[in-house]
């Protein structure tokens, strides 16, 4: 792999600070108000608009948006999906002003800066064309020295927002990049920013490049010198790096007319400090030019360090980094897009990031304005910039124009950012197709030969394992995923889990690719906070759907269940990949909320970078931070006769080794030790993970069982700690219904007339039974249910601990690991929306409109005499070998048997008639039909697909028979073949078969939901519906009759839940 040295670029018109004899550069402001005119037809050009005033619409303050000053269409769109712009114009904004040169720029070189433009800008010059720019990412610059001169002048902008190439993602109406989507920070007209004119000599500094040496004892300014004066001249350069102890070196140099490059070396002291997350020190190299008796210094920052890799790790400075990132996406909801000064809300993101022990941040598909950098340069913040490029479809290199357009910006991002110390990782842009992509593995070379300061990557996701890239960001790779749970179906979640195994064919360093996306409630008390130009429209549907459905008052107890069951699920991810040698770093969608693309509260912090005052930093940095305690153990809940098997590690990439520390652990219970430990002293160096040590302890004759325990682990005299509940039972447990109490696994005549005569009744209704009810799991919604409908509506469970049933149940008020076997299966959340009944166990609802119900796992009622108790949780036999569950079933008949089973809520038998109706499903059956052997069409869906190969050509489907007059045809998303089963993939999959006329039979089609993905669907029959399949991880066979009256029937199967459906046989039967 390549080294990379410490460089600095910045271009001079940019920063610029001067000694004080020396010919200062005058800076002309050209903020203020200034004429507009819209061109929504687009005739502006061709009428020539430029050659006269342009007939103003009125005065708009500059710099600013129109969105941000309030011009335009005014916006009622009422989209969920994102924040809605108060007002939203598309197309050609003139903007015209005058401006008065002084006497004293005659003579010199003048340019126009315009920070930055959304996204094409033209300028003339009192009616003559100054140029057109159309950067998305640095400052538009035009040169006026030809076309301006002292006294007045008309300087006349066109900016135009429209889409101009192909840059972005589109899923029907949605626009996904971030650089210019309203999902984000909204496609606004205007110019933010510095806009000024500027004047310089007419031989002066264009720009300065710093590198530095291996050893940093030497710097080598590269400058260009820009000579307008159309001569050549004799001139004297002069630098120095005072701040790394340098004196002033001076070289006389030959310029010749226009830009020429010139390099001049500066000796550094040994011990000049070295820029690192811990000790972000800058550096100032001032660059003097003498021409005649007149000398202008400009000046630059640097860090000194030196940035490398080996085959799995960035080394800084020698010592190896992980990197803990964050990503950024332009949502900046009070201006509608990203600040243009450091102290208008950088400062503060990089002050959090580093609160909650982070020292990295991806920028999604743009790259953020030179405050950020500056920001990060102070912080000690690596930056990974992209493209503003999204493209999930790939093929980047078959649109010229796109490709011209993104080579120029590649270019323009590192000439006029490529320096900051923070700058330190470039991608191409986000998950830009499915396989290695020849043109962005070109580019990626050509920007590797032309500035070697940092490093590269084709794409953010996935990896193009062919490419010169020299590093990774991905979420998996070929062997298999590198985030997310490894977790198997019938399974309890692990705590020794890594994803080294996936890592062994890798062989650049490797990001884990926006781990996280875990959503939780939202807090309605937030949309106060949204005073801008972005309308938290999307957020009001949401609270209105709270308010009727009655579940408002519940908004703040969902939140911070739902948000402490998110933290632990971000914890045991991230301990994932800090166990996980092989791998370099993490990004995290994320520490903040995401207001577009659906809506997605995947944060501790809300889309302002503010805490929601559920999790605080403290408890996110015990598993992100440089130090973090690993204990590495099989499982968080056990039978009193087992023991704890521990390893214990430290992630270690803190700025000096540990010396002598002194680990040591705990298991406590109710803040009591009951049981402790520690290792002897050790040196643990820093970069890299360390194993302490292993504990065994027995946990009989510990504490009174059931319990909630806690490991702790930390170093000695530090505040360097971690912690894990774990859960403790009982080992012969055998659940036995009290006398007297009846129970029912349907709400039928039986049942109810049980509860007419007094009785205590426990209903445990049958898996998929009933009409009333939604799926439910234990692990939370993913991103959203927009962008990702299917997936069951649930984002954890609400319950209060202390209620009487969990009395021999220890739990939390959300869903810790205690309860993934129960919720994990069949479980049906049932519908209270509209009653008055509160769950004793809520199943926390999606917040999106169209969900938020009333959803019950446990509840209970008195029904006339009697008293009911209903629970939808999973405790059939096969998860009875389960602690846990069976812990759960006694704890239900020990309180359905005491008196402290008194319903105070009433519901009557009809109103039950309704919420537990029973669900109708399709007529199946897991067997396969007793004549498939003489079908006369029977096909296996997609068998003959390579493996991991997604198509929905034919010829892919093997066909084992088809008789004259029958054939078949499938409208699906994608072919599918792994090592379980093949099929047809979709969210909807119609098929449809033909056969002879007058034919009588059956349709056979067997579907399969092989992974346990909790899929069902609705189907549909030559147009008639079918009712529901019912969820099918064994497979199931639905027959459908022929009946001889058409030559086509169609089956169609829309999907209810899980992440799609999948057909793996059809056949076509002969009745008997």
């Amino acid at each position: 792999m390549k080294k990379l040295e410490s460089y600095l670029l910045t271009i001079a018109l940019i920063a610029i600070c001067f000694t004080l004899n020396a010919q200062q550069a005058k800076i002309l402001s050209i903020k203020g108000m200034w004429d507009y005119k819209f061109d929504s037809t687009n005739v502006g050009i061709s009428n020539k608009w430029y050659t006269k005033d342009i007939q103003s619409e009125g005065k708009v303050e500059l710099p600013g948006t129109t969105d941000s000053r309030g011009i335009g269409p005014l916006n009622k769109e009422t989209s969920e999906y994102h924040l809605n712009r108060a007002y939203k114009y598309r197309g050609a904004l003139w903007y015209e002003t005058t401006v008065t040169i002084p006497k004293s720029w005659g003579g010199m070189a003048i340019t126009l800066n315009l920070e930055r433009v959304q996204w094409e800008s033209q300028v003339w010059i009192d009616g003559e064309f100054a140029g057109m720019q159309e950067s998305l990412s640095v400052p538009h610059r035009y040169d006026l020295t030809k076309l301006i001169s002292p006294g007045k002048h008309r300087i006349t902008i066109r900016v135009d927002n429209r889409l101009k190439y192909v840059i972005y993602h589109s899923l029907g109406d949605w626009v996904f990049t971030h650089a210019i989507s309203d999902e984000t920070q909204g496609n606004w007209n205007g110019i933010i920013g510095r806009m000024e004119l500027q004047s310089k000599a007419l031989v002066s500094v264009e720009y300065i490049r710093v590198t530095t040496t291996d050893d940093n004892l030497k710097a080598i300014a590269t400058v260009g010198i820009n000579n307008r004066s159309e001569k050549s001249s004799e001139v004297t350069l002069k630098a120095n790096v005072k701040s790394a102890g340098s004196t002033e070196i001076t070289v006389k140099i030959h310029v010749d007319a226009g830009i020429s490059t010139h390099q001049i070396e500066i000796p550094l002291k040994a011990n000049a400090q070295k820029w690192d997350e811990f000790n972000p020190v800058m550096q100032t190299m001032k660059v003097g030019l003498l021409n005649g008796k007149e000398i202008q210094y400009d000046s630059t920052e640097f860090g000194l360090f030196t940035f490398k890799s080996d085959k799995r790790h960035f080394i800084m400075n020698d010592r190896k980094l992980f990197l803990r990132g964050n990503l950024e996406c332009a949502i900046w909801p009070l201006t509608g897009h990203p600040p243009m000064e450091s102290k208008d809300g950088w400062d503060q993101l990089m002050a959090t990031l580093k609160e909650y022990g982070m020292n990295h941040i991806r920028f999604h598909s743009y790259c953020p304005p030179e405050a950020a950098f500056q920001a990060a340069d102070r912080a000690g913040i690596i930056f990974q910039v992209e493209l503003p490029l999204w493209d999930g479809w790939g093929n980047i290199g078959n649109d010229s124009l796109r490709c011209r357009f993104l080579k120029a910006e590649a270019f323009r991002i590192l000439d006029c950012y490529g320096n900051h110390p923070s700058f330190r990782l470039f991608s191409m842009g986000n998950e830009l197709g499915g396989k290695d992509d020849p043109w962005l593995m070109n580019l990626v070379r050509s920007l590797q030969k032309y500035d070697s300061r940092r490093f590269y990557s084709s794409t953010t996701h996935p990896m193009f394992t062919t490419s010169s890239d020299d590093y990774f960001i991905a979420a998996n790779n070929a062997k298999g995923a590198i985030r997310g749970s490894l977790t198997k179906p019938n399974e309890r979640p692990r705590f020794d889990d890594n994803y080294s195994v996936n890592m062994t064919d890798v062989d650049r360093p490797t990001i884990v690719h926006e781990f996280g996306q875990y959503s939780m409630f939202f807090n309605p008390k937030e949309i106060s906070k949204y005073t801008g130009c972005m309308k938290p429209r999307n957020l009001e549907m949401m609270r209105d759907k709270m308010i009727k459905n009655g579940i408002y008052d519940m908004a703040g107890a969902f939140l911070n269940s739902s948000a402490k069951f998110q933290l632990s699920l971000y914890k045991r991810e991230l301990e994932q990949i800090l166990s996980t040698p092989e791998l370099a770093g993490c990004q995290a969608l994320g520490l903040q909320d995401f207001s577009g693309q659906g809506t997605t509260m995947c944060g501790v912090l809300d889309a302002f970078w503010q805490p929601k005052g559920v999790v605080q930093a403290e408890s996110w940095r015990q598993f992100c931070s440089p130090t973090v305690m690993l204990a590495r153990f099989a499982q968080a809940v056990h039978k009193q006769s087992d023991t704890l098997f521990a390893k214990i590690q430290i992630a270690h990439y803190g700025r000096t080794n540990l010396e002598n520390a002194v680990v040591k652990w705990e298991v406590l219970v109710d803040l009591k030790v009951i049981a402790f430990g520690s290792f002897p002293a050790m040196n643990i160096p820093t970069g890299a993970l360390t194993t302490i040590g292993s504990i065994s302890q027995a946990f009989k004759g510990l504490t009174i069982v059931p319990a909630q325990l806690q490991l702790h682990t930390f170093i000695e005299n530090t505040t360097i700690a971690n912690n894990w509940d774990l859960w403790l039972y009982p080992d012969d447990v055998k659940p036995t219904p009290p006398e007297k109490v009846m129970v029912f696994t349907q709400w039928d005549d039986k049942c109810k007339e049980a509860l007419s005569n007094g009785a205590k009744v426990i209903l445990f209704p049958n898996e998929n039974s009933l009409a009333n009810a939604f799926p439910v799991r234990w692990y939370p919604v993913s991103w959203n249910l927009h962008l990702f409908p299917g997936q069951p509506s649930s984002i954890g469970i609400y319950l209060d601990p202390t209620h009487a049933l969990f009395s021999e149940f220890p739990t939390n008020s959300y869903c810790d690991i205690q309860w993934q076997q129960l919720l994990d299966g069949k479980v049906q959340g049932i519908n209270l929306t509209g009653s008055s009944i509160k769950p004793i166990v809520w199943a926390i609802d999606d917040f999106h409109s169209n969900f938020q119900k009333k959803l019950a796992v446990v509840f209970e009622a008195k029904v006339g005499p009697g008293r009911l108790f209903v629970s939808t949780l999973s405790i059939s036999p096969q998860k009875q070998v389960f602690p846990e569950v069976r812990q759960y079933l006694k704890s239900v008949y020990d309180y359905i048997g005491s008196d402290n089973f008194d319903p105070i809520q009433s519901l009557l038998i009809s109103q039950l008639d309704s919420i537990l109706k029973i669900e109708s499903l399709i007529p199946s059956s897991i067997d396969a039909p007793n004549d498939l052997d003489k079908a006369k069409l029977y096909v296996h869906a997609a068998a003959l697909s390579p493996k991991g190969y997604s198509s929905t050509e034919k010829k892919y489907d093997k066909i084992i028979c088809q008789q004259p007059g029958f054939d078949y045809s499938v409208k699906y998303n994608t072919g599918w073949k792994d090592d379980v089963e093949s099929a047809w993939v979709g969210n909807t999959i119609a098929v449809t078969i033909e056969v002879p006329n007058g034919f009588k039979g059956k349709m056979a089609v067997f579907f399969y939901d092989w992974n346990m993905q909790n899929r069902d669907g609705q189907l549909f029959f030559n147009g008639q519906d079918n009712s529901k399949i019912g969820t099918h991880g064994e497979g199931r066979w639905i027959l459908l009759n022929i009946d001889g009256t058409q030559k086509t029937y169609t089956l169609r199967a829309d999907l209810l839940s899980g992440v799609n459906l999948m057909i793996t046989k059809l056949a076509v039967l002969k009745d008997k």
